[in-house]
């Protein structure tokens, strides 16, 4: 089975952005490296977070790793700049939110109603 990288639920009654900042010494990487996740000639370029409620209303969460095959981001870049086809693959990382948000200095992401596009709109900070 193949999707598309773009965050999609049932309804998306809600769709938004996410940014997040890296650490110091790629901890998303290392930690890949140290499970197995991510093997020699591979290349970590991207990750999912997919939560659901489950029965007695516990949220579910579901963190994957998007693995390329590929031992260079410059020129796995460039492929993708070119619109070349490439193989990327799910793993499963079977950690928690606050570890993944602990592999990262900073992540923010901002949801709106669908349908509003206010990725431009002036927010006043109370």
């Amino acid at each position: 089975m193949t999707t598309k990288l773009r965050a999609s639920v049932h309804y998306n009654d809600w769709e938004g952005t996410a940014a997040a900042d890296g650490t110091e010494f790629n901890a998303l990487t290392a930690y890949l490296k140290s499970k197995s996740l991510l093997l020699p000639g591979e290349l970590l370029v991207g990750v999912t977070l997919r939560s659901h409620l489950i029965q007695g209303n516990h949220p579910s969460v579901t963190i994957k790793a998007l693995v390329a095959e590929s031992r260079d981001y410059d020129v796995f870049a460039g492929q993708a700049a070119d619109g070349a086809h490439r193989n990327i693959h799910t793993r499963e990382m079977g950690v928690s939110t606050d570890f993944l948000l602990s592999l990262f200095k900073q992540f923010n992401f901002a949801l709106t109603l669908n349908g509003l596009d206010l990725e431009e709109q002036d927010i006043i900070e109370n």
